[in-house]
């Protein structure tokens, strides 16, 4: 009887240190799998940036339309912001469904590319549109960087004097103009 008790206490044990290290490996994958995510997406936005020099066609008539309907730089951001809010959607770890949009450096296909895109690919599209209005100059956008679980890129517009925050990503998160999406941040940067 106490033989058999000792068994089952040492089959308990066995599965309770079983269970401590499969819980700690797993742990240990998601750590590194972070890591890995990070460092991926510092090396896609500083080593392989997108391009934004050559504005699409349509993108400009846009543009456009927006600045005949803007009284100001701030309604030209506005409108810019809810256009890229519109033509976007901004899902939860929605790279791991579509990594190959994680890659995509071409703003044109970016453009052409209506549905799911990163923040950084909205943030370039939406800064890509600025400056075609020709009412906002690079000096006027600045790429602002959040890492904390996984990376985030908003964009930082000056106008008035003042720097406004826009995060087209989060927008689908109901985070308005000059608010931006991340709950707890490790550290951020400009680009």
């Amino acid at each position: 009887m106490k033989k058999r008790k000792k068994e089952n206490k040492k089959k308990k044990e066995n599965k309770t240190i079983n269970f401590l290290k499969k819980t700690l490996m797993t742990i240990l994958s998601a750590f590194f799998l972070l890591i890995f995510l990070n460092l991926f997406y510092l090396m896609m936005i500083y080593i392989f940036p997108i391009n934004i020099s050559e504005i699409p066609a349509d993108m400009q008539l846009t543009v456009n339309n927006i600045v005949k309907e803007s009284s100001s730089n701030l309604e030209i951001l506005q409108r810019s912001f809810g256009f890229v809010d519109n033509r976007y959607t901004s899902t939860r770890l929605a790279y791991l469904w579509w990594p190959e949009k994680l890659v995509e450096r071409n703003l044109t296909e970016i453009w052409n590319d209506i549905g799911y895109q990163h923040c950084y690919s909205q943030t370039a599209v939406l800064k890509a549109m600025l400056l075609a209005s020709g009412h906002f100059s690079s000096d006027d956008i600045k790429e602002f960087n959040l890492i904390s679980y996984f990376p985030h890129q908003i964009l930082k517009v000056k106008v008035d004097g003042e720097w406004i925050n826009a995060d087209p990503w989060g927008a689908d998160h109901e985070i308005k103009l000059n608010e931006y999406y991340y709950p707890f941040i490790l550290f951020s940067f400009f680009k």
